[in-house]
């Protein structure tokens, strides 16, 4: 069974397709289709991974758990790209200075309190 997922990205269907040649190296997509989104609000992106689920309920616990669950692979990797074309960088935090794949997330710095103005 496929991983599938889909994003709408707010630029034309000419730009989504020239940057996401630049991109499509580092995602392991097997299939894209890109489509004017409705109401001229850009461009939809709907693409496919193959996905091994050989593992029955068991393996798909164990790959949600560790991060490795293909659809939500395929939506990392289509949240990044939509990132890089709206505003020209990935977005990263402290909390998760790997990118925000659950399996790549480290602990977040302990809160502190915030000043009082005097």
């Amino acid at each position: 069974m496929d991983a599938r997922s889909a994003v709408t990205i707010n630029k034309s269907l000419d730009e989504v397709r020239g940057r996401w040649q630049e991109f499509e190296a580092q995602a392991p997509i097997t299939s894209i289709d890109f489509r004017p989104a409705p109401a001229g609000r850009g461009t939809e992106i709907h693409a496919v991974a193959d996905a091994d689920r050989s593992g029955g309920v068991v393996g798909a616990v164990a790959e949600k758990i560790s991060g490795d669950d293909p659809d939500q692979l395929v939506s990392d990797d289509l949240r990044r790209f939509k990132q890089l074309v709206e505003t020209g960088e990935i977005a990263r935090s402290d909390g998760a200075p790997e990118g925000v794949r659950a399996k790549n997330v480290t602990d977040q710095a302990a809160g502190q309190p915030a000043e009082e103005n005097a």
